[in-house]
């Protein structure tokens, strides 16, 4: 319950705004999330049947490099609730 006496910072107009850009990353990562996880699937597939194809090997590391890629973006891994610190220190 949030107390009455403490006044708003955002206007509703940009809660509405931050509020519809969640769903759109969360829209934006499940797909990606999707996407990477089929390749992978497919490329066991075709290792395990014994079909050699450079083109899916190829789009496997694309993809699931760019999906790790944005990941580590902001030098965090975010598991559940949990996010881990992936930056160096000396």
């Amino acid at each position: 319950m949030e107390p009455s006496n403490i006044k708003p910072t955002t206007t509703s107009e940009q809660d509405r705004k931050t509020n519809q850009d969640r769903v759109l990353d969360l829209l934006v990562e499940m797909t990606q999330t999707l996407l990477a996880l089929a390749i992978t699937v497919a490329t066991i597939y075709i290792s395990i049947r014994g079909i050699a194809s450079e083109t899916m090997t190829n789009s496997f590391f694309l993809i699931v490099g760019f999906y790790f890629g944005k990941e580590l973006k902001n030098k965090t891994i975010s598991l559940g609730n949990t996010i881990y610190d992936v930056t160096r220190t000396k």
